[in-house]
């Protein structure tokens, strides 16, 4: 199983969309995937149709407590689909679960290893705990970005903390609700691509509009692709997806 944490410290960079558009492009193509979300927000969830009195007493949260087998811990997201399931941390806060560390997520995906092909996590806006966890535990980070100065602030930060933790991943940056046909799109494709040149960092040549289309699928409590199949995003999004098929198969 292959594992690809979402992360940014900051928020409203499309996180949970490129995570929940990412793992059912990647089931589209006949993956078997897992998508796990430890935002205690639980938006990812949501969008899944969980039900939170299901998550009483199954959820990551009460797996790293011990008081549950992660194998019962998981829901398929569609009726119709299998093989595409959501781990939910539930609501209460990971960092608050005593004798923890940033070990314990990879640890319990060992259980699951080869029951899934690709495991996509959705990690909270903040550099705490739960989101270390995942960035020790993945192959991949990708980490969406948006065209503006509170997005590139810190940037490389986040990316040096990420491979202090864990020297072996594989680091992606995808520029969301961009119009690079106006100057200021222009300006922040090109510091982006100046952070990506001196870090080390793939940035996708893929970038994601803005679309009504992704707050109406998360109204509907689906995805972008059931939702609208043939918009511009949903086009994008299947680039991004292809690239970064490519970008793992010739790593």
């Amino acid at each position: 199983m292959q594992i690809i944490t979402i992360a940014n410290h900051k928020g409203g960079a499309a996180k949970t969309t490129t995570a929940l558009t990412l793992a059912d492009g990647l089931r589209a193509k006949d993956y078997k995937v897992l998508l796990i979300d430890l935002d205690s927000q639980c938006n990812l969830s949501m969008n899944c149709k969980i039900d939170f009195d299901d998550l009483q007493g199954s959820s990551l949260y009460d797996v790293f407590n011990r008081k549950a087998d992660i194998n019962y811990c998981l829901f398929q997201i569609f009726d119709d689909l299998p093989d595409f399931d959501i781990l939910s941390a539930g609501l209460k806060e990971i960092d608050d679960i005593r004798r923890i560390d940033e070990q314990m997520l990879l640890k319990a995906l060992g259980q699951l290893n080869k029951k899934y092909d690709f495991c996509v996590i959705d990690t909270p806006p903040s550099l705490k705990l739960a989101t270390k966890m995942a960035i020790k535990a993945a192959d991949y980070l990708i980490t969406p970005v948006q065209p503006n100065k509170f997005s590139l602030w810190g940037i490389a930060n986040l990316f040096a903390i990420a491979k202090d933790l864990n020297p072996r991943i594989d680091m992606f940056m995808l520029i969301t609700q961009i119009n690079p046909r106006t100057k200021l799109g222009e300006y922040y494709l090109e510091q982006y691509k100046d952070i990506s040149n001196q870090a080390g960092i793939t940035l996708f040549e893929t970038m994601i509009s803005n679309s009504v289309k992704v707050p109406e699928s998360q109204h509907n409590e689906t995805t972008l692709f059931r939702h609208s199949p043939r918009c511009k995003v949903s086009k994008e999004y299947r680039n991004f997806i292809d690239e970064f098929e490519r970008s793992i198969d010739h790593g």
